[in-house]
């Protein structure tokens, strides 16, 4: 049973971007070239997209390892993470925790120098009121994963008629199957695109050949059985 194999996992992640949107700049914009307030709209850098990058960095590294070692599972963010995987998994997500709260925290000592600067770059743009509070600020970034059983057909149990409670369970051990397969062929996928792009790599006469070709092949081929639910 898939229950005893693998296990649910939610990644979530929440950061400010350090921009927004200036009702009055839109108007005014709009009003001067005679356009629709549909037309679109102002959006103003409040600090320099340098300042978060080192935390978007973190993120779309954790995302991008996130993605790579789970497999899909419906349409609410929820991946299926093989018990095999979970201590690489869980190891690797702790440290991308760290490594965000490390980035946030240096963000935030910055954050009263940035607010000063952006006095001189905005100019007549800018508006204090746009700056939350740095204590406010703080819980706009938010890192974790949750991890949640596979939905059991056997532990359904709901104070409905007979036929009604079998239907739902059927559902509940279809989906359970059909991600099952979907996975293993996702990994069928990530497998054949890597080996058929050394391979027509391979045939091409006078092509550059780079380790990262062969690496990519090494890594996917570490990962494969942690990620073998078959």
């Amino acid at each position: 049973m898939i229950q005893e194999k693998a296990m649910l996992v939610k990644l979530n992640i929440s950061q400010w971007t350090g921009r927004k949107k200036d009702k009055k700049i839109t108007k005014e914009t709009n009003a001067f070239y005679g356009a629709s307030d549909a037309s679109g709209y102002y959006s103003k850098a409040l600090i320099p997209k340098e300042a978060v990058k080192p935390i978007s960095q973190v993120v779309s590294t954790a995302r991008t390892f996130h993605y790579e070692n789970t497999l899909p599972w419906g349409d609410n963010g929820e991946r299926l993470l093989p018990s095999k995987n979970y201590l690489d998994y869980t190891r690797q997500m702790h440290e991308f925790a760290n490594q965000f709260d490390d980035q946030v925290r240096k963000f935030l000592t910055q954050y009263p120098e940035l607010i000063s600067r952006a006095k001189q770059t905005l100019s007549q743009m800018f508006d204090e009121q746009d700056y939350p509070d740095p204590r406010k600020l703080e819980t706009r970034f938010a890192f974790n994963t949750q991890i949640t059983p596979v939905p059991s057909a056997e532990d359904f149990r709901v104070d409905l008629a007979q036929e009604e409670v079998s239907a739902i369970r059927q559902q509940i051990e279809h989906q359970a199957q059909k991600a099952q397969a979907e996975g293993m062929a996702s990994l069928w996928q990530r497998l054949y695109d890597v080996v058929s792009k050394m391979a027509d790599r391979l045939e091409e006469e006078g092509a550059v050949f780079r380790d990262s070709l062969v690496n990519n092949i090494k890594d996917l081929a570490a990962l494969l059985p942690r990620l073998n639910i078959a």
